[in-house]
């Protein structure tokens, strides 16, 4: 509710954590190798164009901040806007 909040009032577009997961469980079956490699493909992809395309994007997402490996992703998608002159934020 609070990232829906956000883009209505930033007029930016917005991809839920479950979009990415909920396409690629139909093609692939949830907890798969393909599944879990197809999820972080659609993603990747998605970051990327938004970069190329300067599209303003929320994307909402579930982390255990208490994990090495999920703090790392996000330091990686933070990365892929920033070193392309964007901006990333965190909010809890």
């Amino acid at each position: 509710m609070v990232a829906e909040n956000l883009r209505d009032k930033l007029k930016y577009n917005m991809m839920m954590n479950h979009d990415s997961i909920e396409v690629s469980d139909k093609i692939f079956g949830f907890g798969t190798p393909a599944q879990k490699e197809f999820n972080a493909a659609f993603r990747e992809k998605a970051f990327e164009l938004a970069v190329k395309h300067d599209v303003d994007l929320i994307f909402t997402y579930v982390c255990a901040f208490e994990m090495p490996q999920e703090r790392s992703y996000l330091s990686k998608v933070a990365d892929l806007f920033t070193v392309n002159g964007g901006n990333f934020y965190f909010a809890e």
